[in-house]
């Protein structure tokens, strides 16, 4: 009887060992100083991200909207140097084409510039999925140094 008692004290004050080895290493884990640097890092990536969002608002939408109106100002202007060329002497450089040649650059920038502003969306997106799992974690660990 006395054999089983013996083991069933060592099972047991192997455990609490154990568990408190693993608090303790816990504890040494979680630093309050760097948790608290590791939430002021979290704040100014949150705010870059917040400029970075009102920058694309801002400047990337203004020039997509900008060369649509261009788009819709090239065709009447179009129609009108036609119109023009009938009364230009022959040997006058033709207007036209000229015309049509900007028409085209400003859809490939205008197409180009949509094509940017997706990725850059897609960019903020993924950076705001990763942003929201940094949080997670610090909650995690506030709440494991406050259950501490």
């Amino acid at each position: 009887m006395a054999s089983v008692t013996v083991c069933s004290t060592t099972k047991g004050l192997f455990l609490i060992f154990t568990l408190l080895s693993l608090v303790c290493l816990s504890s040494a884990l979680i630093d309050k100083d760097q948790l608290k640097q590791l939430k002021e890092n979290y704040q100014n990536i949150k705010q870059q991200m917040d400029r970075l969002k009102a920058e694309r608002e801002e400047g990337v939408n203004f020039g997509s909207e900008l060369l649509s109106e261009y788009l819709s100002l090239m065709d009447p202007l179009i129609a009108l140097v036609k119109k023009s060329a009938k009364v230009l002497p022959d040997g006058f450089p033709r207007v036209d084409t000229f015309m049509e040649n900007i028409k085209n650059s400003v859809k490939e920038s205008k197409a180009n510039t949509d094509r940017e502003n997706e990725e850059l969306g897609e960019k903020i997106e993924e950076s705001e999925k990763k942003l929201g799992q940094l949080k997670r974690i610090i909650e995690v660990l506030e709440e494991k140094q406050a259950e501490l």
